[in-house]
Parts: C-alpha cells; sequence; structure tokens
C-alpha cells in the first residue's frame, strides 16, 4: 500500500518564489502539463511536476474522464470552477513579478500500456480524498495541505510531495509491553484459609 506526505526541508529552503527565477511559460504563454498516473513511489518536486499532480487531482472530479479529447480538457479548464480559481490564482501571481500568463494547456495521460486513463490516476492512498473515498476541489486540497498552503506548496521547492509505501511500525511498542507487564505484576495471591 502506498501513502503520500508532504515534506519541508528546512535547509533547502531559499524563501524565494520560483516563478522569480524560472520562466515556465512556453513561446504560447501557457504552462503546458500531461496528466499522469500516480501509481507508483516517487518524490514531487519542482512547481510543474508539483502543478501536475495537483491538475490531475483536480481532473478526477471531472465527468466523463475515461473520454478525454483535447476539446473536453479545454472546456474543463474554462468551466470548472476549481480551474477557473486555479488559473486566475496563476495568473496574478505571474503578473505579480512581471510575467505574462495565459493559462494551462493540458493533455491527456499517455502510457505504452493498454490500461492506460487518459485523465491520468491515484492509487489508494497517494492522494487527499474526502471521507476517504471521494475527490475534493481546489479548496479541499488547500485545506489537505495543512499550513503549508497552495503558494508554498507549488512554489517553494523546499516542499515536496513523496509517494512511499506505508511502513507499519508500532513506536509504543516497549511502553504497551511495559504496561502489560505492571498489571501482571500488580496481582497478588491471598490465601483464603
Amino acid at each position: 500500500m502506498l501513502t503520500y506526505k508532504i515534506v519541508y526541508s528546512p535547509n533547502l529552503d531559499t524563501h524565494t518564489n520560483i516563478l522569480k527565477t524560472v520562466d515556465f511559460t512556453c513561446s504560447d504563454g501557457k504552462l503546458h502539463l500531461r496528466l499522469r498516473d500516480y501509481d507508483h513511489e516517487e518524490v514531487i518536486c519542482g512547481f510543474i511536476n508539483k502543478l501536475t499532480y495537483l491538475v490531475t487531482y483536480l481532473f478526477q472530479r471531472s465527468a466523463n474522464k475515461n473520454d478525454l479529447t483535447t476539446k473536453t480538457i479545454e472546456e474543463v479548464v474554462k468551466n470548472d470552477e476549481s480551474f477557473v480559481a486555479l488559473n486566475s490564482w496563476l495568473k496574478s501571481n505571474f503578473a505579480n513579478i512581471g510575467k505574462k500568463y495565459k493559462g494551462l494547456k493540458i493533455t491527456k495521460n499517455y502510457r505504452k500500456i493498454s490500461e492506460c486513463n487518459p485523465s491520468g490516476s491515484f492509487v489508494e492512498g497517494t492522494c487527499p480524498l474526502k471521507n476517504n473515498t471521494t475527490y475534493g476541489d481546489l479548496d479541499f486540497f488547500h485545506q489537505s495541505l495543512r499550513g503549508f498552503g497552495i503558494e508554498n506548496f507549488l512554489f517553494n521547492d523546499a516542499v515536496e510531495l513523496v509517494i512511499s509505501k506505508v511502513k507499519v511500525k508500532d513506536s509504543y511498542k516497549k511502553f504497551h509491553n511495559k504496561a502489560k507487564k505492571s498489571k501482571k505484576e500488580t496481582l497478588e495471591y491471598i490465601p483464603l484459609f
């Protein structure tokens, strides 16, 4: 089973918005992203990779996600309230540093395997879910970051998302055993006669 973790490395934090140092837009003024699968262990770092994770997450709520075409992807990006909010937020962040941003250009997932979901996919445990069953919107994703915030998550290279295997480890085993042992020692044999 896999799980996701948000890891902050203080020694990597330059307190600099990565947009100020790197131009991520292509010649058409858009950010080009490809939806993808998150079904194996990996470290997701860097602005584009974390944005791809977020966009793939938001696409999981969209209708007809198994029958995606370029036109339906554009309609989702144009009409879905989470994508409208994300685009607006990205546009203002790019404008704050004097760079042009004309939107997202998203292409469907592609893998050289027969069963490939065009909208990308997440295996159990690799993303935040509402009530452990449904994908959330942009606000829910923001809340799931627990204090990091979307800006810090996307623009700070000290924040990484790690998908790894769940390691079941009982950190309190020593204390549980100690409690069991002390209960046994407190029993006293008292003769009735």
